[in-house]
């Protein structure tokens, strides 16, 4: 059993995380379509604020706190994607997301409307394994590939996230300079970040 861990987490107001329709949107364009497979499911982790989603060649995290660390005991709450994307049909890009993480569901609040999600009970992979967090590298080694598909995504991420900055925007982003090796791209002021498979030329 959970031996209470659970409760514990649900009692407390700070069992929610809350993010605009645009950018759940934006965030769960890149979980997996295929529903056999956990990552098919978005993940929440209402202790650090966030939101992840990945589709196992590129992941999305943001939320308050988009630096921390993995942790056994972080509760997370994992919901399929197109449960969410039902619950917010119909609504405004800007309107404000409540999703309030309860026992055996994920209660989205928008506009003085509930949805009800149910909670998937499936292991989400260990999200800190596959981030980059080194020091922004010196000249790149060698060439490869980046999905433009993620290109357009992060693009679509970032309006979401960042509408009250300057246009155009620049995300940075970040490599070991090892070819193959996985980049980050991170949005201004900390507010999220993608990381991308490169692709073999």
């Amino acid at each position: 059993g959970h031996h209470g861990v659970a409760m514990s987490a649900t009692c407390c107001v700070e069992a929610t995380v809350t993010a605009t329709v645009a950018q759940l949107r934006a965030v769960l364009a890149f979980a997996d379509d295929d529903p056999s497979r956990s990552i098919s499911r978005v993940c929440l982790e209402p202790s650090h604020g966030r939101i992840i989603a990945t589709d196992g060649h590129a992941l999305v995290v943001v939320g308050r706190d988009v630096e921390a660390p993995d942790a056994p005991d972080t509760a997370r709450w994992l919901v399929f994607a197109t449960d969410v994307i039902a619950a917010l049909r119909g609504r405004k890009p800007g309107a404000a997301v409540t999703l309030h993480c309860t026992e055996d569901s994920v209660v989205a609040e928008c506009d003085g409307t509930t949805a009800v999600i149910a909670r998937d009970r499936a292991e989400y992979p260990p999200v800190r394994s596959v981030v980059p967090s080194w020091a922004p590298a010196e000249t790149p080694a060698g060439r490869w590939r980046i999905d433009t598909r993620y290109l357009a995504k992060i693009d679509v991420l970032a309006r979401a996230t960042c509408a009250h900055k300057e246009w155009p925007l620049g995300v940075e982003i970040r490599t070991p300079g090892d070819v193959l090796s996985p980049v980050r791209f991170d949005l201004p002021d900390r507010k999220g970040m993608v990381v991308v498979m490169p692709m073999r030329l």
